[in-house]
């Protein structure tokens, strides 16, 4: 069916697929994987094709462009991601890295964060990539800094004692 589409200039996604074959979206990942893997068929959907879909992301992309020393506007128009995900991503990213040098524990880091374990684990991939070369090292050193500062923001919201009281 997707070659069928395909030949006729049109590429379907997962979710046109399980409405087609009456599954859920999940029977079609795992039967395409299955189809690509063990059988060497490919099966060309929208999301292989065109890189797009809910199920793939430049997360990974555009922090190693941050990196790298690229600002988020220009990732923003390389990628075509609007420049508030991009921000979004390497926000999370700083407060990953500075988290996990305190914490040193990538499930405690994961819920002070609000992502899941296998994010951090895939952007203290990208910190250990990188992590080896000089000049890099100095801006992951940085990036962890910028950290820390979002930490110490967030401690200075907090008031200690009680609320006062609104009067009526």
């Amino acid at each position: 069916m997707t070659q069928e589409a395909l030949d006729q200039r049109v590429l379907l996604t997962q979710e046109d697929l399980a409405v087609l074959l009456d599954c859920d979206v999940k029977t079609i990942r795992v039967d395409i994987r299955r189809y690509q893997g063990e059988h060497g068929i490919l099966v060309p959907t929208r999301g292989s094709k065109k890189d797009i879909g809910p199920g793939l992301t430049h997360r990974e992309k555009a922090v190693e462009l941050f990196i790298q020393g690229k600002d988020a506007v220009s990732i923003a128009r390389d990628l075509k991601h609007s420049l508030k995900a991009i921000e979004r991503y390497v926000h999370t990213f700083c407060r990953v890295l500075y988290c996990q040098s305190q914490l040193r524990n990538t499930l405690r880091t994961a819920m002070v964060v609000g992502i899941s374990v296998a994010g951090v684990n895939r952007y203290l991939e990208l910190k250990n990539k990188y992590w080896g070369s000089v000049g890099y090292r100095e801006r992951l050193e940085e990036i962890e800094k910028v950290g820390s500062q979002w930490w110490e923001c967030q401690d200075a919201k907090k008031k200690p004692g009680q609320k006062a009281r609104r009067r009526r």
